[in-house]
């Protein structure tokens, strides 16, 4: 969706993109610099950010793409979109198991050694979040595909916003799903995103910094009208008819004519093409900023509505995704920040008490609360 226009003339031989000085991965920097100020935190809530159970199926795609790809280095579109924090991966302990079950079945399909899918699919697990369930997976003697009752449980303690499969079953579970394949739409949403977002702090910060030197000049120029005025008549006068001379003497006029060509002569050395590489990011950050808005759209449409959760729910997605421990207080902001609201009087308190009681969370060490793994 997105074209990649070529800006040149940045002190390099080739032409470099936008989405290259902006790629996808530095999605998540700039959703922790909206994050960071509370005036532009909602700005962070705007940007999608789904929360996904990932079914065997989808895994097993992931691991045979990987495993066919010519470029060593290349990410699917699903993996840049978890790269991304445009989809937080997530999945059941037992995810382990089945695919453990197809290693052969994938080897012999794409003709590689199964150390070899093994190893790809270590890499797909680095990126997922591993759920142990709270409760024992009830319900799997009578449900159509008994392997699908873990992925139904993870979604529901987790509070995630579906389950991404290509299996049917969980419709008649009453478990949200993702079908299809949304995986390019989520990417191309993401690089879009990110062009928008790097160009908007960037702009943002000269805007700043321009703020700050044009009040400076202003400043000076209030000096010195303060100053002039505060001269004598006759002072005035004298300044006023060197003024008008310098203008409307033709050597004086020539000097300062001479004067501003050196200075765009020189700037125009110095940035060949500058207004035509300023053209073309406009160009591109208006259409970077229409793919965005347009995928969005699509997607919000396509895609399950968000869930409400409960505390515990936030806690548990909260605690899994992080690599180490948290702070009540950390927990708590993070759950504000995800949209958990709350009346309560006294909240980490009421939190403290609410891991305390479950036998999910450990207290590793005095305030510092982590998901039992």
């Amino acid at each position: 969706m997105t074209r990649a226009v070529h800006v040149g003339g940045f002190g390099g031989n080739g032409a470099l993109s936008l989405e290259a000085l902006f790629p996808s991965d530095l999605l998540p920097a700039f959703r922790n610099l909206l994050q960071s100020v509370p005036a532009l935190a909602p700005l962070a809530r705007e940007m999608i950010q789904i929360r996904v159970v990932l079914d065997a199926n989808i895994v097993q795609e992931e691991i045979r793409w990987l495993v066919k790809r010519r470029n060593p280095t290349a990410r699917s579109a699903l993996q840049e979109a978890i790269d991304s924090g445009i989809v937080t991966p997530l999945a059941p302990m037992f995810l382990e198991a089945e695919i453990e079950e197809h290693i052969e079945e994938i080897s012999r399909d794409a003709r590689r050694p199964s150390e070899e899918v093994r190893e790809r699919w270590h890499n797909v697990r680095s990126r997922l979040h591993l759920y142990t369930a709270a409760r024992v997976c009830e319900g799997a003697a009578a449900a159509i595909d008994p392997d699908d009752v873990p992925y139904k449980v993870a979604c529901d303690e987790l509070g995630a916003d579906a389950v991404y499969s290509h299996d049917a079953h969980f419709q008649t579970m009453n478990v949200p799903l993702i079908s299809g394949s949304p995986n390019l739409a989520l990417r191309d949403y993401a690089r879009s995103t990110s062009v928008v977002m790097g160009i908007s702090f960037g702009s943002g910060l000269i805007l700043t910094i321009s703020f700050a030197s044009l009040r400076g000049v202003y400043l000076m120029i209030e000096k010195l009208l303060a100053g002039f005025c505060n001269l004598p008549t006759w002072a005035k006068i004298v300044v006023a008819a060197a003024m008008a001379a310098a203008v409307t003497h033709p050597k004086s006029r020539a000097k300062l004519a001479e004067a501003w060509g050196c200075v765009r002569d020189a700037v125009g050395a110095i940035t060949p093409g500058l207004l035509d590489a300023i053209g073309t990011v406009a160009v591109q950050f208006l259409e970077s900023h229409q793919n965005a808005t347009q995928i969005r759209s699509e997607l919000q449409s396509a895609l399950p509505r968000p869930r409400r959760r409960s505390a515990v729910q936030h806690a548990r997605s909260i605690c899994l995704v992080s690599k180490e421990p948290l702070s009540i207080t950390e927990i708590e902001s993070r759950m504000r920040t995800g949209g958990y609201t709350s009346r309560s009087r006294n909240f980490p308190a009421y939190l403290r008490r609410l891991l305390r009681a479950s036998k999910q969370f450990v207290e590793v060490t005095p305030g510092q609360w982590a998901l039992a793994r």
